[in-house]
């Protein structure tokens, strides 16, 4: 493809990379605001929203202007996370553990933290921020040269590969996850599918080489429903291609080499995909709550209405929203391109186009809740029923893409019939809007047909319906009076038109400035917290993992693939039954648990509340559910009291008691009906040495603290048993004077082990092994897919 593109005379070359730098523009100019030094991330919802940092005003007049209160994740798990698995790869070691969120949690194993993602080499060459900028810049970009690729490769025209580039790139799933680095994934389809035609087209297997390659990042980019969706849709695009129209030996040969490149393709990713399943493994997911609480993501059959309008329902950048989940249910794609999407499906008689009819239909039936997309949960289907649903709108969207483009090479202006779909859509609009006013008016306010509950709602959809409608009528002029040349041009403009404004209402650009900026009580904080970690109070404070960028360590946290044996420790942190339900989000709920001070919370962060419940900056008095007399205000700033804990208990521990309980819940379930954890441990095994008594100058403390490993010394006088207050997993080990020593799980969750009397070096270090045995594997993937591409480079392979 580029040694073409090189062999091309100079005219020829850059009409071939017009389309290209035309894709290049219009990304800058969505992206305009970073050439102001503007970032796109939502960090105006973080400074804007929750204290300390509400207290500022950030150099904005009366504080920060939030844009989106939808989009937290950017900022609370992706960013964090991204950018403290960089800065530990700078320092020379796997990223391979958080110690900042979950008393300790798997770093790289997590499909979020999306490590190995190949464009996240941007954070690590220009920076967590500039790298994340240009990782966000590139995604429409890539997406829509990949798609300009792979329609012009089968046989698109050059106006109608752009048109459907751009209804891909700037599609709604694409733009709603832009900011949150969610849909990255699908940048690389359009090149899988690329690689795939190419190689039916040409029988050269060297374009399996770039197979193998395009599915590395799908793999990695930290989205499992696009790796999946995406493989499924490879995998029949595929078979339905090579369908020679009877089952033959020779047809099942001609899978072979494509399935081999496929499947080293997987091993290129193994080393993220391995430790990833032995997380998901341990993890909550199966347990989460939060899914089966949001209908699995399953749409309303009232969003159908959305493809239409996105905002009918309103939208939450304004304040208004009354729908389902405007972030995971948000598939628009352009009411152009709908018009265009229905025509296909009613004009088109070729196989690509029929074969994404069927992908756009069954992914967008399959996401409405109805009884075949219940299905897949009542049947509980493995990795599906997991995931919401919603996220099959990536399927639909990208197919959209496809057939908007068909759409256009098969408009005919001649054809009368294309008048038809935008009056019924306008119909359709406007008899909604008559049934609910209609509705109102007959039944008062209240649950009218599930469509609007009071005349505003009424006012607000019919304000969102304007810019649709207008859309549809022009489209019906272009129709009417464009010519042959300028109607794909006008209709390219109002495509774009109608995507930018909805991307740019989305998604907020903000100042570099309010990247997690210091405040005094953070400061305080990280100045006299040591080894000690730190809760906040669950309202309006320092949201779950924003402490992660400030260094600062905390029992709590947010994160879907957490371990389900942290969960349950959890629960007794909130003094609850530890057997209880878990959920994604690990947040303190009982300020006066005794857990607290065995989780090593030195100091809690809180609001100052007046006696109405209401933050207020004037008062001196927290919250009424903190009552324990164990918090001492050490700091106050502003709206801020820090707490300080004056029984919390050391980080490393030593005890001369001990119980057995080989099951982790029997664990916790023990101190949860009383046994005294300052006094006595309860471990999985018995200790490898007999205890004496611990003496009062016995001596066990923190050196060095990375984040695969921890050092502690000892002094002591006889055998103890020595406990860590940081989370076990599969993978720790632990030595004593570079000895390896028996790791014992403590109190349920804790690192734990048998040290003898007198002085010593006890080192914890995180040695994974599916990481280790998934490097492998890719390390020689990698090397089979050199070697195999340079020896099929030249050749052809029979199809």
């Amino acid at each position: 493809m580029w040694q073409d593109l090189l062999n091309l005379p100079q005219r020829q070359l850059l009409l071939k990379l017009l389309p290209l730098l035309f894709f290049l523009l219009l990304t800058a100019v969505f992206f305009y605001k970073i050439f102001f030094g503007r970032i796109p991330l939502p960090m105006d919802l973080l400074t804007g929203a929750y204290y300390p940092w509400l207290d500022f005003k950030w150099g904005f007049p009366v504080g920060v202007p939030v844009q989106n209160p939808a989009i937290s994740d950017a900022f609370s798990l992706f960013f964090p996370w991204r950018g403290l698995a960089v800065n530990i790869a700078k320092s020379g070691i796997w990223p391979l553990w958080n110690p900042y969120s979950f008393s300790g949690v798997p770093l790289l194993s997590n499909w979020e933290t999306s490590f190995f993602y190949p464009l996240n080499l941007l954070m690590f060459l220009l920076g967590d921020l500039n790298g994340w900028t240009a990782m966000v810049f590139l995604q429409p970009l890539l997406s829509m040269i990949f798609m300009y690729w792979y329609l012009r490769t089968i046989s698109f025209s050059k106006a109608a590969a752009i048109f459907g580039a751009i209804v891909f790139g700037f599609a709604g799933w694409m733009l709603i996850f832009l900011e949150v680095t969610f849909s990255q994934g699908g940048i690389w389809l359009p090149l899988a599918l690329l690689s795939v035609e190419k190689y039916l087209r040409q029988k050269r297997a060297v374009w399996l080489s770039l197979l193998s390659l395009a599915l590395l990042p799908i793999l990695t980019a930290g989205n499992f429903q696009v790796a999946l969706f995406s493989g499924i849709l490879l995998a029949v695009y595929f078979t339905l291609r090579m369908w020679p129209g009877k089952m033959s030996q020779r047809y099942l040969q001609a899978f072979l080499v494509p399935g081999l490149f496929a499947l080293l393709g997987m091993g290129l990713a193994a080393v993220q995909l391995l430790p990833m399943t032995d997380l998901f493994l341990h993890s909550i997911r199966t347990f989460d709550t939060n899914i089966a609480q949001y209908n699995f993501g399953l749409l309303p059959l009232r969003n159908l209405l959305t493809f239409i309008s996105p905002d009918f329902f309103g939208n939450p950048v304004t304040g208004n929203f009354r729908g389902f989940l405007y972030h995971e249910t948000s598939g628009y794609f352009g009411v152009v391109a709908l018009i265009l999407v229905i025509w296909v499906i009613f004009k088109a008689r070729d196989s690509i186009s029929k074969f994404y009819i069927a992908a756009f239909l069954m992914s967008f039936i399959l996401a409405l809740d109805t009884f075949l997309g219940r299905a897949l949960y009542d049947f509980k289907l493995p990795l599906i029923s997991t995931s919401y649903a919603s996220r099959l709108l990536f399927v639909t969207d990208f197919s959209a893409a496809v057939l908007a483009a068909k759409g256009l090479e098969l408009l005919d202006r001649k054809d009368r019939r294309i008048w038809i779909i935008p009056v019924v859509l306008l119909a359709f609009l406007a008899g909604t809007l008559l049934v609910m006013e209609t509705g109102i008016k007959v039944f008062g306010s209240g649950n009218v047909f599930d469509l609007a509950h009071t005349q505003a709602e009424v006012l607000i959809s019919l304000k969102n319906c304007l810019l649709p409608a207008v859309l549809i009528i022009t489209f019906m002029l272009v129709i009417r009076f464009g010519s042959k040349r300028s109607t794909p041009i006008i209709l390219t403009a109002l495509l774009l038109f109608d995507l930018f404004r909805f991307g740019w209402k989305y998604n907020p650009f903000v100042p570099a400035r309010l990247l997690y900026p210091q405040t005094p009580a953070i400061n305080f904080i990280q100045q006299n917290i040591g080894y000690y970690r730190f809760d906040r109070e669950r309202t309006e404070v320092m949201p779950p993992n924003t402490w992660i960028p400030y260094k600062l360590m905390s029992p709590s946290g947010y994160d879907p693939l957490y371990p389900e044996q942290y969960a349950r420790f959890y629960n007794l942190y909130n003094n609850h039954d530890p057997a209880g339900s878990v959920g994604r989000y690990a947040e303190l709920e009982n300020y006066n648990s005794p857990s607290i001070d065995l989780a090593g919370v030195k100091y809690l962060i809180v609001a100052k509340w007046d006696k109405d419940g209401q933050i207020d900056k004037t008062v001196n008095s927290w919250s009424v559910s903190i009552t324990n007399p164990k918090y001492k205000k050490v700091f106050e700033d502003k709206s801020i009291i820090v707490l300080e804990n004056t029984q919390v208990l050391p980080r490393v521990l030593l005890f001369d008691k001990f119980a057995v309980e080989k099951d982790s819940l029997a664990a916790l379930e023990k101190i949860y009906h009383g046994l005294d954890f300052r006094h006595e441990i309860v471990t999985n095994q018995p200790p490898a040495l007999p205890l004496g008594p611990t003496a009062f100058a016995d001596q066990a403390e923190i050196t060095d603290y990375q984040a695969n490993t921890v050092t502690v010394h000892t002094r002591i006088k006889s055998n103890s048993l020595l406990m860590l207050t940081d989370s076990n997993y599969p993978g720790w080990q632990v030595s004593i004077d570079g000895q390896k020593a028996n790791l014992l799980t403590a109190d349920g969750i804790f690192r734990a082990t048998t040290v003898p009397g007198g002085r010593h070096v006890v080192k914890f270090e995180f040695v994974s092994e599916p990481f280790n045995l998934g490097l492998k594997i890719t390390v020689i993937s990698f090397l089979l897919w050199a070697g195999l591409s340079v020896v099929l480079a030249r050749k052809k392979v029979a199809g």
